[in-house]
């Protein structure tokens, strides 16, 4: 029967993936269209008429394999949704029967997948879809008619976030859940003998929000919400994860910028909560991270103002020539006198009495100064935490002003591939220096830049790998002050010989501290001075001939400096403001 099955399997897939490759190209010609731009959740269905003699297991192999290899594409053609529904027979005499496979990849990182079999009702002749195997998918139980999601709210929030190239702030918890589980299947794997029993869940999360007291004081409370209720552009969890070095659970704070909140930007709220929950991880001595994709300071305009201001120009015939002063009118300055947003003089003026501005404030709170006021608070506080507890930033998208201060106060920073760490953006600066200098906030603060020049300790692709270095680190570290540092059992047993022999010629250290493969023979591995797989080395392009890193030695978490031997090259970066520096 394998014969009968291999090939009009293989028939199956190369046929589905010409299909799929042909709606890939539909896509792109539709989204050539100029209104095209905001299109998101694009849903792609492919229905297989003949029968195939297949076990439906094997369909989700192939199938994931296939969304693998063109997962990017698929990524910025806005598809998040597939479907494919084909008849197939377990056995060549057994009966056929109908199944779907349904993909989602919402959040931009995790592909769900899910088989049904569609089974009718016998009394009402319904055709209902039934979770095939053990994992009961969202559409369990539901009729085959029932009609597809539209967009919600929160999918909205998403599109926003990733269109910026970044991940929306509340799929954070979600990423740390499987990070951790990556951890335990990595540290699974190097124990195979060892029964080892990975907890039912790894994590555990409440969110951190603001609430004002009777008395007018704010605090952070202990709330269980649904994503995207937040009306603050700074979100904070406590975190409890049960990672392999702590089973048990090791807690963590979690501060986040929203960036579809007002562009992720600073006001006193979001530095209020930034403030009260870097205090809340001082005071339990725990580790705090901060997420950091954000536009630095708010500058708001009281728009009251804004609406019905005059201005009175030297010359009108010739505005270029400038205006002498801003002024209301006397009934436009009776609408909003009551709302203390402006301060005015009276003044006769070309024939009528004018309200000439002198200061505007504004009704709401938040608009100006006291937005640098807050942001002092919070990178004063950002100091003192790096003095007391473990912090660590990962910057995606782009941290600028207060964002990347506080990054920088903060020490151990991860930065995310295509984003940038600024405190002004680039056309500014152009402005500033009267030409044409720079093409991009890249050049200012990109990985290029801030890596090789040891603000950023480690880069990484994507956010996701961003966490998965971050919760690396943190297994190296004790779960909170009071606490010894976590051993582990070692893979390497501690009396084993350091397979790498150093040469008399001048040898990479890292070889000597992580191990290598045996250049003459590549199967076999010469075993370094740490136990295998757990060098982590930071700053690696600056100050290149000291080698520093964290590793474990029989287990026990330790730091290293070791010394370069050979000859290093240092790369100056071409500065296109200096006239003389040539690239």
């Amino acid at each position: 029967s394998n014969n009968t099955l291999s090939p009009s399997f293989c028939r199956y897939s190369n046929e589905g993936e010409r299909v799929l490759l042909e709606a890939m190209d539909e896509l792109e010609v539709a989204f050539s269209h100029p209104q095209a731009r905001r299109t998101d959740c694009n849903h792609i269905f492919l229905n297989f008429v003949p029968t195939v003699i297949m076990d439906p297991a094997k369909i989700e192999e192939s199938v994931t394999s296939m969304v693998m290899r063109y997962g990017p594409r698929l990524w910025k053609l806005r598809v998040l949704q597939a479907e494919l529904r084909m008849t197939i027979r377990p056995s060549p005499n057994a009966k056929t029967s109908n199944v779907r496979l349904c993909l989602a990849n919402d959040s931009g990182y995790y592909l769900d997948i899910n088989l049904y079999k569609e089974v009718t009702d016998p009394k009402t002749g319904v055709i209902r879809l039934e979770s095939y195997g053990v994992k009961q998918g969202p559409m369990h139980g539901m009729p085959v008619s029932t009609p597809y999601l539209t967009k919600d709210y929160l999918q909205q929030k998403r599109f926003q976030a990733q269109s910026q190239g970044t991940s929306y702030v509340y799929d954070l918890p979600d990423m740390f859940r499987q990070m951790t589980e990556k951890l335990w299947k990595e540290f699974i794997e190097e124990r195979p003998n060892e029964a080892i029993v990975k907890p039912i869940s790894v994590l555990d999360c409440v969110e951190l929000v603001l609430e004002t007291g009777e008395d007018g004081q704010v605090s952070l409370v202990e709330q269980k919400r649904l994503p995207g209720e937040n009306n603050v552009g700074m979100v904070a969890w406590k975190m409890t994860l049960n990672t392999p070095e702590y089973p048990e659970g090791r807690d963590l704070i979690l501060i986040a910028n929203d960036i579809t909140y007002l562009i992720g930007s600073f006001g006193p709220k979001e530095d209020i909560v930034f403030n009260l929950a870097s205090e809340l991880s001082r005071k339990l001595k725990i580790p705090r991270i901060y997420f950091a994709a954000n536009s630095g300071a708010r500058i708001g305009l009281a728009e009251e103002v804004k609406a019905l201001f005059k201005i009175a120009w030297e010359d009108s015939d010739e505005p270029d020539k400038g205006f002498k002063y801003l002024y209301l009118t006397t009934e436009d300055y009776t609408k909003i006198s009551a709302l203390n947003s402006v301060k005015a003089i009276l003044i006769e003026d070309e024939g009528e009495a004018r309200y000439k501005i002198t200061d505007i404030i504004g009704k709401d709170d938040g608009l100006g100064v006291e937005n640098l006021r807050y942001a002092g608070l919070i990178a004063g506080e950002t100091s003192q935490a790096y003095k007391e507890i473990v912090t660590i930033s990962i910057v995606s998208c782009r941290a600028i002003g207060i964002g990347s201060y506080l990054v920088r106060l903060g020490q151990r920073v991860i930065q995310i591939d295509n984003s940038h760490i600024i405190l002004t953006g680039y056309s500014a600066l152009n402005k500033l220096l009267g030409r044409a200098v720079y093409a991009s906030n890249n050049q200012l603060g990109g990985t290029q830049i801030m890596y090789n020049n040891g603000v950023t300790h480690k880069t990484e692709s994507r956010d996701l790998d961003g966490v998965y270095t971050a919760m690396k680190w943190l297994s190296y570290i004790p779960k909170d002050k009071m606490s010894p540092i976590p051993v582990t059992k070692p893979v390497d047993p501690v009396d084993r010989e350091v397979g790498f022999i150093p040469t008399k010629t001048p040898y990479d250290p890292r070889c000597m501290l992580a191990g290598r493969q045996n250049p003459s023979n590549t199967s076999q591995w010469e075993s370094g001075f740490f136990d295998h797989n757990s060098w982590q080395e930071i700053m690696q392009p600056w100050a290149q001939t000291v080698v520093c890193g964290r590793a474990r030695l029989g287990g026990i978490p330790v730091g290293v400096i070791a010394v370069e031997t050979r000859t290093v090259e240092l790369k100056l970066p071409a500065d296109p403001a200096n006239l003389d520096s040539e690239a």
